[in-house]
């Protein structure tokens, strides 16, 4: 596989009460993930708003850019994220 660094993507806006199952879910419509972390403060372990996807192949990280490129936003908790 390719470096992580070409499949791993970061997402910035995230509720706080976004978890990772949802935000898994939604992330996994372009392909498959081999990870997916939302951020917590290591003080309080509340989501500090942003995670990471990284998927099994760069075609996926390619088509979910490739989409937000072309307009697509992406909208988790009611809230608009940045990819």
């Amino acid at each position: 596989p390719l470096a992580p660094a070409l499949r791993k993507i970061f997402v910035g806006g995230l509720s706080h009460d976004t978890g990772e199952d949802e935000f898994r879910e939604y992330f996994s419509r372009w392909g498959h993930l081999v990870d997916c972390v939302v951020m917590l403060d290591p003080a309080t372990r509340r989501p500090r708003g942003f995670g990471f996807v990284t998927y099994e192949h760069v075609q996926s990280a390619d088509l979910l850019c490739e989409a937000t490129n072309a307009g697509m936003t992406h909208e988790l908790r009611g809230k608009l994220v940045e990819v």
